[in-house]
């Protein structure tokens, strides 16, 4: 017959008193006592014997404590929203501008250690504090472009590392479709080259 955790408690409680002035052969006997009635293994008896009892000890939080709450994460999912869902390293560094320009226009009163937090936010935090988020973010575009094999040996590509960034005419082209969050249906797409010296868009 199996033996409910209440009654499980209430002999490790009985027992733990004996047991922690025991000899080491009378705490030997006494967790043989306990296994034999409870199913537990010899280890997890003589932890259960060693410490509080579940029931009479609130068990204590591990690691440091959380230096952002849920108002830090709500904040920054707006600002995220404000700089057009740039990446964490954008955001950590253009943080203090946003926070400057909405608390400037009236749109933030924040305390001011709330607010030095969001300053020293890293970019790892903001990887971790948004991971959820990014993986349910619908309509931010998507990517139509695909490596083709038809002219792939007849075009020279250059890398990177190749360009000769002191003089105009190297460019970066990409093809941005405007299909909102799915490529089916009709759609129209814009073919965007950039200067790299220039900025010339």
């Amino acid at each position: 017959m199996e033996i409910s955790m209440k009654s499980r408690n209430e002999i490790v409680r009985s027992k733990q008193k004996v047991y922690l002035k025991a000899s080491k052969k009378k705490k030997s006997q006494i967790i043989s006592d306990v296994v034999n009635v409870t199913g537990w293994t010899r280890g997890h008896t003589a932890r259960r014997l060693r410490g509080p009892t579940v029931s009479d000890a609130r068990r204590k939080g591990r690691g440091r404590k959380a230096k952002y709450t849920m108002e830090h994460k709500k904040l920054l999912r707006t600002i995220w929203g404000l700089m057009d869902y740039a990446c964490s390293k954008r955001l950590a560094m253009g943080m203090y501008d946003m926070l400057e320009a909405l608390t400037a226009n009236g749109h933030l009163t924040l305390d001011f250690q709330f607010r030095k937090a969001m300053e020293r936010m890293s970019h790892g935090t903001i990887d971790r504090l948004l991971s959820n988020d990014r993986k349910i973010l619908i309509g931010h575009g998507r990517s139509t472009t695909k490596p083709g094999s038809l002219l792939k040996h007849q075009i020279p590509v250059r890398r990177g590392n190749d360009w000769d960034d002191s003089s105009v005419g190297f460019l970066e082209i990409d093809l941005v479709a405007h299909c909102g969050d799915n490529t089916h249906g009709e759609y129209v797409s814009t073919l965007d080259a950039t200067d790299i010296k220039s900025g010339w868009t």
